[in-house]
């Protein structure tokens, strides 16, 4: 089964930034989170989620796809340091992977790393 990365966010170059760093599977961006059936069913989806978009309600988002059918890899993140609320917010929603920008960085490097070599 092949990867799709899925990049939402309304920061132009944090989608230039981000796409950068994957190295493995496909990826799309987009500054509104796109409705479900934009994605094949057939290719795991890994939903990388700027929750301090402006250009639409994160929160919103998260719940209208808690409960779809077809499953995504959902990492939440956030470039506010310290932002107990939000990750208390995200996570009361089921989402597990929430983290910071930085962490987001590190992670898909050390994926990029790992694949390289």
């Amino acid at each position: 089964m092949s990867l799709h990365w899925h990049i939402i966010t309304d920061d132009i170059m944090e989608q230039l930034e981000l796409t950068q760093m994957i190295s493995i599977g496909s990826h799309s961006c987009s500054m509104f989170p796109p409705s479900n059936e934009t994605f094949d069913p057939n290719v795991s989806i890994c939903i990388l989620l700027n929750v301090h978009a402006r250009s639409f309600d994160a929160m919103t988002y998260l719940q209208s796809i808690a409960n779809t059918p077809q499953s995504y890899q959902i990492i939440a993140y956030t470039s506010e340091m310290h932002d107990h609320q939000t990750i208390h917010a995200i996570k009361s929603l089921g989402i597990k992977l929430m983290c910071t920008k930085a962490q987001l960085i590190t992670f898909l490097k050390n994926i990029q790393e790992y694949h390289i070599n």
